[in-house]
């Protein structure tokens, strides 16, 4: 989310898509970042999730380059698909049935629809 982010940068990232692989590439380039021996930085942001059902995968990578020479595309380290986010949508439906009115609440997630409550006036 643009403004989001703090710890090691503030600047947004640069957003790409990855048609192939179906996703959106995050890519922040500080500039001048110095990380002490066994120090640590955070970077801390927020994004928006799909707006359909379904588990994506958080993954992140780190580019150290220590010299202009470097094949800059490579990550040095990365942690692969990590932390699962599922995608759970609630639906509120309205009905008329056997003359009584009916609300029932239902969640719609990547496994099926579950019915979470069912009213009757």
């Amino acid at each position: 989310m643009p403004g989001s982010t703090s710890g090691a940068t503030t600047l947004d990232p640069a957003r790409t898509q990855d048609f192939i692989n179906q996703r959106w590439i995050y890519t922040w380039t500080p500039v001048s970042l110095v990380i002490p021996a066994s120090g640590q930085i955070t970077l801390q942001f927020d994004v928006e999730g799909q707006p359909l059902p379904g588990t994506t995968f958080a993954s992140s990578a780190i580019r150290i380059e220590e010299d202009e020479d470097a094949n800059w595309l490579e990550p040095t380290s990365a942690t692969g698909d990590t932390a699962p986010i599922t995608a759970i949508r609630n639906y509120q439906i309205t009905a008329v049935y056997n003359g009584e009115n009916v609300t029932v609440v239902v969640s719609v997630s990547a496994g099926g629809i579950d019915i979470v409550s069912w009213t009757e006036q």
